[in-house]
């Protein structure tokens, strides 16, 4: 395999492990998700497919040449897109995610509270999206709490449903978006132990860069 393979598997890598998720927000998730977004994986499994297709790329001056020429072709010189020094514009650019939509899912992460003092089944913390869809499994039979916070602006539509399938549904609101965020609550009856659905369908201003976080609290806690 060629230094400039290696070189753009180990950027996939790099990229695949990338996560909009800071540090503290993934140990509040236990759930089984399915979302219609596009991640950063998609792109970065691309890029190593094309590297080891050797597909072409652009040299300095524009012109393409092998991913893996041999020594003394003009297309082996040391360069910043051999060395990854400069910008290949071959490559996929990746997006970097927000510092301010970070942040706000921090605030959101934080408005779960203390699970040590007031313990939860499940609970989450992701981005608005017009099509957020979570299933969360191992949800006990029973009644429950459903808080969901909002951080930016905005507000967000809920619906919780039955089991992994059909339109039985068990709670519906709106939860108002703020930059600090205070609990909408939702009485939810899980009819038999499993699954529930939970959907969550933002406004314009709240999928421009709103932050949510939910939970399930058994009321008998």
């Amino acid at each position: 395999m060629s230094d400039r393979t290696e070189r753009l598997l180990e950027l996939a890598r790099a990229d695949a492990l990338r996560d909009v998720v800071p540090p503290g927000v993934e140990q509040v998730r236990r759930t089984v998700r399915r979302r219609r977004r596009a991640v950063v994986l998609t792109a970065a499994v691309g890029v190593a497919a094309a590297a080891a297709a050797g597909t072409l790329v652009m040299g300095q001056g524009g012109g393409s040449m092998p991913a893996g020429g041999n020594d003394g072709e003009p297309g082996a010189q040391a360069g910043p897109a051999a060395s990854g020094a400069g910008t290949d514009p071959s490559l996929p650019v990746i997006p970097q995610p927000d510092p301010t939509q970070l942040a706000r899912m921090e605030v959101a992460s934080r408005a779960l509270g203390d699970p040590d003092r007031t313990p939860w089944a499940m609970a989450t913390t992701d981005v608005v999206s017009s099509d957020y869809e979570n299933h969360v499994n191992d949800i006990p039979e029973g009644d429950y709490r459903l808080s969901i916070f909002c951080v930016g602006e905005g507000s967000v539509h809920v619906v919780v449903k039955a089991e992994n399938a059909g339109d039985k549904v068990l709670a519906t609101g709106n939860a108002p978006c703020a930059e600090t965020p205070t609990a909408t609550t939702l009485k939810v009856r899980q009819p038999i132990s499993g699954y529930l659905r939970f959907y969550l369908t933002g406004d314009a201003r709240a999928n421009a860069g709103a932050a949510f976080s939910f939970k399930f609290v058994n009321t008998k806690s």
